[in-house]
Order: structure tokens, then sequence, then C-alpha cells
């Protein structure tokens, strides 16, 4: 199986390999510079595995939320890929890629992700592995995915806050916000976590192999939020 994986949706920029039962990677915390290094990512990958497009499988990508122009490199990326060599896409949310990262690197089972979603507001998710007996090592959404102020971020309900740690960029950028909240109590909190492409492939893998692919052109990004700039108005309003 010859899966590759894409992730452009924040201020990292990562591509990854699976062939042969080997996953290789190519990270860079490079904002603004996605555009030009993700194709000289996969192309080294590629290389590396000495395989050719029309070798893969599928295309696996970050599907967001996130920054809204990397979100649409990835998901445009995977389609035109994926088009070309006529294989499926699957999209991934970014917020689960941070949650799988962190458990991935320190068996933590609960993660609060949370992505600056500028604006004064937060992309939130919570995630858990809830049984690793049975072999299960995806981290699986609790609830729904948000948008929210960081004043509004909760832990989800009937749960332990000893038992969770926070991750993400919005942790960091709202961390005075968020300690009030929720800070006291977690088992701890990373530093700043970013979705990177290994982890979108471990998350994106068993939805191929379930047969959740979809043809390229239904390829979609998820931003959560429909409007990239508030009006002054509604600047007006929250400042207030």
């Amino acid at each position: 199986m010859n899966l590759l994986s894409v992730d452009t949706s924040t201020e990292a920029c990562s591509a990854a390999l699976l062939s042969g039962g080997d996953i290789i990677e190519r990270y860079e915390v490079a904002p603004q510079q996605h555009a030009k290094l993700v194709l000289p990512m996969i192309d080294r990958l590629m290389s590396e595995a000495e395989l050719v497009p029309a070798q893969l499988d599928a295309v696996i990508f970050g599907r967001g939320p996130g920054s809204f122009t990397g979100v649409r490199i990835a998901t445009a990326l995977a389609q035109g890929i994926a088009m070309s060599v006529d294989c499926p896409v699957v999209g991934v949310s970014s917020l689960t890629a941070i949650a799988q990262g962190i458990y991935r690197t320190t068996q933590q089972r609960h993660c609060l992700a949370l992505i600056d979603a500028r604006m004064n507001q937060v992309y939130k998710g919570a995630y858990t592995v809830a049984d690793e007996s049975t072999g299960e090592s995806v981290m699986q959404l609790v609830g729904e995915e948000a948008v929210l102020d960081p004043q509004q971020v909760r832990l989800p309900t009937g749960t332990t806050a000893a038992h969770w740690i926070a991750a993400g960029s919005g942790f960091q950028a709202y961390h005075d916000v968020l300690s009030d909240l929720i800070e006291e109590g977690l088992s701890g909190h990373a530093e700043t976590v970013y979705p990177s492409a290994r982890d979108i492939l471990l998350i994106g893998k068993p939805d191929f192999e379930s047969g959740l692919g979809v043809d390229a052109a239904l390829a979609k990004p998820v931003y959560l939020r429909d409007n990239v700039a508030l009006t002054e108005a509604q600047r007006n309003a929250r400042n207030a």
C-alpha cells in the first residue's frame, strides 16, 4: 500500500509517505511558505521511496480547520495529484492530527486540541483513545469541533480535568484566558504543537482501508467559520 499525505493548515508544512510499511516525512515550520515548500517535499519523498504518482493508492490531506489559505493549498494539491492518477482522497481534521501527535509521542489518551483561529477565537476539539486493549490507536472526537471565544472553551462534560492535556497554537495564543478556565486540574499542556502529515496519514489510513475514500472532485476543506474577517461593527461589538 502506498499512501501520500499532506498538511499545510497551520504554520507547519509537511508531507508524509507510507510505502512498504514504513512512513517517511518532511516537516518544517515555515509560515506563509507552504506553496513553495510542499511540492519539493513530495518530490523528495517519492524519489526516496522510488515511487511514481501512478503507484499511489490514495492521497490523504489535512482538511482544516486552520489557515484559510493553507487549508485550500492542501485540498487543491490532494485533488490535483489524485485526479492525475485516478485515486481517492481522504480528508482528516487538523485538530485530530494534533491530538494524534500527542498520543503518538506521549501516550496521553485525552487531548484538548486548540488552534489559533485569529480574531480572538480558537478552533477546538476534544479527543480520546477509548480502549487501547482493542488495538485502537486513533484519537476519536468527543462531541463536536467548534470555533469559539477562548472564554467559551470547556472540557467535555462528565470528564475529569486531571485526565486531559491541552495542546496547540490556540492554547499558547490565549494561555492567560484559558488558564483561568481549564489549566487548573489538567494533567499538563504541551508546547506549541502543530498538525503533521505523519499523523494525518495515521488517522486517514484506517478510513481508506474501510472504503471511506472519495473521488478527488469531492474533496472539501473544513473551515468551521465562513467569515474570513470581522466587519467593523462586529469588531466594535466584540471589543465592547
